[in-house]
Parts: C-alpha cells; structure tokens; sequence
C-alpha cells in the first residue's frame, strides 16, 4: 500500500490469465473518499504457464512504482528461476517498465519470491531462497527508467537449504536491507533460523552482526517473515515455528530496537588553527581518495593550541559526541555540549600537565561518558565516571614511558576498557577491565602499522592510535592516522591481518578522533587489503607503580584554550 493509504496492490498468482494456468495477475486499487475502484489488472509482458505472478508484491511511499515478483518463471530453459518486475502510474495508467532477473540466474532460484522497494521506488531487494547454496537476495537500483544489479547478498555463516532470502525488507532510505533465513541452523540446533542486516556506503553493501533471538529454538523459523521500519532502526521478524507453553509451531513475532549499531565516525583536531574536522560518515572514504570534513568547528586560542590536546565523547548521554579541549599545561578539561563554536558548558581539571584525555563509559550507573587521563610519563591511567570536580574512581598502570592512552568497547559488553598503543612498535596492548586498579598485565596484543623510531616524536611524524565501531559490529576496532601523510587506515576486528579499508583524510601533524558526530553513522567502504599486519606477542612492560595521587582541584582557567 501506498504511503497515504489511497492506493493498494494485491497479488493473485493462482490466477489463469489469457488461458495460462498459475500465470498470475496483480490488481490495482484506487480510494477516493471511502469509494475504492479497481483499475486494470497488471500482468506481465512474457506471461506464461505457471509464472505464479503476483506471489509477492511492494510498492513505492507516492504508490507510482510496482515491484511483482513471479518466482516460478522459467527463464530461457532455466525452469522457476524467477523474475521481477517493475510497473510504473501516470495518471490511471500502469505500464512495465522492466522484466528483472538475477545475472547469475539458474533453474530453481525462485527469485522474487521476496520482494522489498525504497521509498523514492529506486532500490529494489528481491529473494531467491532457494538459490545454490544457502539462498540469495539481489539490490537493484534505478537512473532514470534503467534498472541495473548493484550486487548480491549473501550471509557471510550461511550453510546449504538456509533459505536466506525467504523474506526481504528494506529501509525508507534502501540503504539497510533485512534479509531472512528462517532454516538457518546455530549452537547446534536445526532450523532456528537466523536474520541478517545489511547497509549500504555509495554501492557497497556490508552485512551487520546477525540477529537471533536469546530464545532460539529447534524449528522457531526465524526470519520466516520481516519488517523494518522507514530508519532501520527497528524490525519486526516473525518465528513461524515457534513452540509457546504446549502448543508446537504456535508461532511469536520479535520486536527489535536498536537493531543498527551506530558506526563511529572520523575526525581530525588540527593544532595550528584549533580546529575540529569531523565527517558526519564515512561514505564516499575509498582507498586512495581523500575525504574532506562536513562540520569544521573552532574551538579555542590557536595562538596556544600546541599545548592542547583534543578530547570528544558523549557528555550529554544523547548518542552524540561533542568536541572538547585538554588543557596539557595545566590538566583543565573544557567540554562543549555541542559541536559549534562557543564557550564550554562545563570546566574542570583531572591529572598532571603533560596527561592525555580519556573518555568513555566505565560502569552501568553511568548516563554519559566520563573522563580519564593517561600519564605517558610513567604508565599510568586515571579513569573518572562523572564530569566536574573530584578525584579519579579508578586508578591502574598499564605501559610504559611514551606510550598513549586509548580506550574501547574491546569485547562488546557496553563498557569501555582501557588500552595503550605503543609508538616505537606499532603495537596496541587492550584490557577488558572497564574498572581498573592496580597493575595491568597481559592482556590482548596487536601489531597494526608502521613503527615509529625510538625517541621520535610521533605526533606529526608515526601512526596515531583511532579507535571506533567502524561497520556497527558492535565493538570497537582500531585504526591509525599515518601523520606525516593524512593516510587512515582502519581495521574492523582485533585480530592479525589487513586494514579493512583506507583513505586519505587531514595533513601532517593532525591528531585522529572517531565519535558519533549525528545521531546516525553511514557504513564504511569495502575493505583493501594494503596494509600487512603481523602479530608479535610481546607483552607490556609494567613501570614501578608511581604517586597514584590526583593534583587537588584549582581554579578554573578564562576560556582562550
């Protein structure tokens, strides 16, 4: 049905049409006021025996494009391959603009048997569940009256008759699609069924972590039926086979909220004219292409930004990050509340001249980021749960003299953890303690870049340390901002091997920041395997523990940064 309710689409693929039996037919409805008029019945061009036209069907937000699937057409030779097709209105007027088929079409596919449209009637999703091996879903995209394949989706743990493509579903937008595989097997049972989204950067598609139910069951048949809503945001995925109390294949619905983890984001703060350069998503960032920011935001006296170090985080709990300025000479917080220019909501100092800022979330009880600081001097970090005055909650060594403080979500628990990357061997050591104290030992060890000389500065010369959610995985990777170049390469999971993708992003001497700068992120490029990552399990060194005492609290400077 259309967006205002005024025009509906109804498929018949049982129907016998011009003496073919299962042909199929569509039908049109039209309301106006509480009086609903059929117009001409929609069949297709090539109609033939057995097509089963109609057994899907979707339409656009305006009601003026059709998608009908017949999943029993032959094709060629190529007997129930399947096939879409797209009608378009002008006036009262309905006419096929297109025949689709999949460009890898076989017998037996049922392609169509599925059917999804974006809102503008430009993406269009259609399933082929019983294509070899595991099932299929296949994007196309509409220029004018041409329609072409922008790819195929597939589920990257998809095992033989999973069915993937049973069901499809797309957002408003067509840039994250829901795919179903309803006899998707996992944790040793058999047709528990699974779900799988996808989003879209330009015209690459990255498939999501893959929904299933805490629930799941033996023949639930998850993903038997899916809906999303016109965000991507939330989906209603039906269990067909669902058992409830004592009735078998009862059936139940889940309701998911928050299915798109936010994907972090990339930015720049750039010393010399205190500036932040964020870029609200990384669509468009492609191996060799050099991205620019799309929200540049001063912050501060440039005329002493080489003291400063840049600090970003979710000061006001509402899933954004908002910029921010670590005073090095004198240990002052001043954060902003949001990322325009202006006076800081709020001032404070944690740490020791010289420290680096931290943020994130440490415990449960915790509505926003807090704040932290590492001490590069000795190793040891400082963590904090509330913004404003008082000492540290949480105190811990992890490192060694020059190292820098990092933080993440390693593990996907909601938490973040601390972590140092080491310059001199290009190596991040994680911990998944969101609430240290103590000495830290061992602890998760990654080799990723380009080492820095011992005793270079690595500011303006080596890889910097980025950390972020870059594919909504739902945990953070890493990545590094190869200073004396601009180049950032990104790397998706915590483990030996490529970065996943790179581009061109700021000039030497900028420092890397990754947040949530809107309420949504955009889907990273594909991955380029560029950048050799070994993996050299050499643990941290662990100083003498130092003063673990805070410097009392002192009052807060004039804000010129």
């Amino acid at each position: 049905m259309s967006d205002d309710g005024n025009t509906a689409l109804v498929g018949a693929p049982w129907k016998t049409v011009s003496g073919q039996t299962l042909a199929g037919e569509a039908y049109i409805f039209t309301r106006n006021g509480n009086i609903w008029s059929q117009l001409t019945p929609l069949t297709a061009n090539n109609l033939a025996m057995d097509d089963r036209f109609g057994g899907s069907v979707t339409l656009s937000a305006d009601g003026n494009t059709a998608l009908i699937g017949a999943d029993q057409k032959t094709i060629q030779t190529n007997t129930t391959q399947g096939a879409g097709y797209i009608f378009t209105r002008s006036g009262i007027t309905w006419s096929q603009q297109v025949e689709l088929v999949a460009s890898d079409g076989a017998a037996g596919d049922n392609f169509g048997g599925s059917t999804a449209l974006s809102v503008d009637g430009n993406t269009a999703l259609l399933g082929a569940n019983h294509k070899s091996p595991t099932g299929a879903a296949y994007v196309f995209t509409r220029s004018g009256t041409t329609w072409l394949q922008q790819t195929k989706l597939t589920a990257n743990d998809g095992v033989s008759q999973s069915y993937f493509g049973g069901t499809v579903a797309l957002s408003a937008s067509g840039s994250t699609a829901l795919v179903g595989a309803d006899h998707q097997p996992s944790g040793g049972l058999a047709k528990n069924g699974a779900a799988y989204a996808f989003t879209r950067n330009g015209t690459t598609w990255m498939q999501r972590p893959r929904i299933s139910p805490s629930d799941a069951a033996t023949n639930d048949y998850f993903g038997s039926i899916g809906g999303m809503s016109a965000d991507g945001s939330t989906a209603l995925i039906g269990a067909s086979g669902k058992k409830v109390g004592s009735n078998v294949a009862q059936g139940v619905a889940y309701v998911l909220t928050g299915l798109l983890t936010p994907i972090d984001s990339i930015g720049i703060y750039r010393p010399s004219t205190s500036t932040f350069h964020l870029r609200t998503n990384l669509n468009g960032c492609n191996p060799g292409i050099r991205c620019y920011s799309n929200l540049d935001v001063q912050f501060g006296d440039a005329t002493k930004s080489a003291t400063n170090y840049p600090i970003v985080g979710d000061w006001m709990g509402n899933g954004v990050s908002t910029i921010g300025l670590y005073l090095r000479n004198t240990g002052f917080f001043i954060l902003r509340d949001q990322n325009t220019p202006n006076i800081p909501f709020i001032t404070f100092r944690l740490g020791n001249p010289g420290d680096i800022p931290l943020a994130g979330r440490w415990t449960s009880d915790m509505t926003h980021d807090g704040v932290g600081v590492f001490r590069p001097t000795n190793g040891t970090l400082y963590l904090k749960k509330t913004l404003g005055l008082g000492y540290a909650n949480f105190a811990a060594i992890m490192g060694i003299m020059g190292d820098i403080g990092i933080v993440g979500d390693w593990d996907g628990d909601g938490f973040d953890s601390p972590g140092i990357y080491r310059p001199s061997q290009s190596r991040f050591y994680l911990q998944n303690n969101s609430q240290p104290n103590g000495v830290i030992y061992g602890g998760q060890i990654l080799t990723f870049g380009v080492a820095c000389p011992v005793g270079m500065n690595p500011y303006g010369h080596c890889d910097l340390p980025i950390v972020g959610d870059w594919n909504g995985q739902g945990f953070s990777g890493v990545g590094v901002l190869r200073s004396s170049n601009g180049i950032v390469f990104l790397k998706n999971t915590l483990t030996p091997g490529y970065a996943d993708f790179n581009f061109i992003y700021g000039i030497a001497n900028d420092i890397p920041l990754a947040g949530h700068w809107i309420t949504t992120g955009g889907a990273p490029p594909p991955p380029l395997n560029n950048l050799i990552v070994p993996n050299t399990n050499v643990p941290a060194a662990t100083p003498t523990a130092p003063n673990l005492t805070i410097p009392p609290t002192v009052a807060a400077p004039s804000f010129d940064g």
